[in-house]
């Protein structure tokens, strides 16, 4: 594992939602180092986005499960 160990807390989930990643970054999320120890060498913005980016593959996945569930797809519209 490169990154050092971290919790990420999402103060507004849905805000961010609907954020983009500066303001996620800046004013929606919280780091937390379970070793303070490693903040000084983190790379912190490259974590961020792959945090980022993982959330918005979750996000990806969510919509094709609610279309496969629901018979939905873009043809509809």
């Amino acid at each position: 594992m490169d990154f050092p160990r971290i919790f990420i807390l999402i103060r507004d989930a849905d805000i961010s939602y609907w954020a983009d990643f500066k303001a996620w970054k800046e004013d929606i999320i919280e780091v937390n180092f379970f070793n303070p120890s490693e903040r000084a060498e983190a790379d912190l913005d490259e974590i961020l986005t792959d945090a980022w980016n993982f959330l918005a593959l979750i996000e990806e996945e969510e919509e094709n499960q609610y279309e496969l569930n629901n018979g939905y797809n873009d043809d509809d519209i």
